[in-house]
């Protein structure tokens, strides 16, 4: 008798191979989790990265550590997704983070596929980056340097350099140079993992000549 167009033989087979994927693989996730951190170093990854991994495998772990990695399935996975809290960009974070820990397992032969590229991608509203009028950067900019002098660098390096936020927060002191009026963006602290180097334009330089006085972050 065929239910849902499947015969009793196709279940018996399902289930059958099922076992077979958990007998081949006994790592558990936790295990595994800490694997692909160690992998992740040893390929250069950037602490960023590796400190947000660490922290979204953490958040798997608490819920699968101990089970086996070849136990967990796709409706295992959208039912966790769904229920996290948080937006649904938080839960496309998650997914794309959880999904570097079944990919690993895949090219290791611990699975046959990878679970997580069959779960529901979250819904992300498409809305358009938010632009900064010129007395809207100036208010915001004016504000920091009397309040918070300290975050004016990345402030300003962020309006008038072009650098990504995760760019910005990677800088070193030693990257940001007046003298040869460029800032410097290497390999590994760029997200298409190629050196880049910004021009300072001369609205940045004039902002960091400003804070030079206050704070000597980025300044050299």
């Amino acid at each position: 008798m065929a239910v849902h167009g499947k015969t009793i033989g196709d279940a018996v087979e399902f289930y059958l191979d099922y076992l077979e994927r958990i007998r081949r693989c006994s790592v558990t996730v936790a295990d595994l989790a800490k694997e692909v951190l160690e992998a992740k170093r040893k390929d250069g990854m950037s602490a960023t990265y590796l400190a947000d991994l660490k922290k979204r495998f953490a958040r798997f772990c608490a819920d699968f550590g101990e089970r086996k990695i070849a136990e967990i399935t796709v409706e295992h996975l959208d039912n966790w997704l769904r229920a996290l809290p948080g937006s649904p960009k938080s839960r496309a974070n998650y997914r794309a983070n959880v999904g570097v820990l079944f990919s690993y397992a895949e090219r290791q032969r611990m699975i046959d596929t990878n679970p997580i590229l069959h779960t529901a991608r979250p819904k992300l509203p498409d809305n358009p980056p938010e632009i900064f009028t010129v007395d809207e950067l100036m208010a915001l900019l004016n504000a920091a340097a009397r309040h918070a002098p300290d975050v004016v660098p990345m402030l300003v390096t962020g309006a008038f350099s072009g650098l990504r936020d995760a760019e910005i927060k990677r800088l070193d002191c030693s990257e940001v140079d007046q003298k040869r009026g460029h800032v410097e963006v290497k390999a590994r602290k760029a997200k298409p993992a190629r050196r880049r180097i910004i021009e300072i334009q001369p609205n940045l330089r004039e902002w960091l000549r400003r804070t030079q006085e206050r704070t000597d972050q980025w300044l050299r």
